[in-house]
């Protein structure tokens, strides 16, 4: 959670940095939900991300180059509804203003 404020912290000075000089701030972003169907497969999609980010940060490197941080984290989506039992992948659904709570029966 502190690398989401930094990073935060950091895109707020540079993108002020940014406007007083009145120039666009280079970035971009890749949000996406994977479902992993185990802990093994979590662990292997790590280990690939891992080698094609060092691979990729190698190839585009340059020493006088212009320096980015590049931030890749994951985390659940949704919690189950009861987080001791593994099996129940009911995800929490958050109250609506003026709906009652929606539950579904795990199978």
């Amino acid at each position: 959670m502190a690398l989401g404020g930094r990073l935060v912290s950091d895109l707020a000075r540079l993108s002020r940095l940014a406007g007083d000089a009145d120039t666009r701030l280079p970035t971009f972003s890749i949000d996406t939900e994977i479902g992993f169907a185990s802990a093994a497969d979590r662990a292997a999609f790590a280990d690939e991300l891992t080698a094609a980010v060092t691979e990729l940060a190698a190839r585009y490197h340059h020493d006088d180059g212009r320096p980015h941080r590049l931030v890749v984290a994951a985390h659940p989506h949704h919690l189950p509804h009861n987080p001791r039992k593994h099996r129940d992948r009911t995800p929490h659904r958050p109250l609506r203003r003026g709906r009652t709570p929606h539950r579904r029966n795990a199978p």
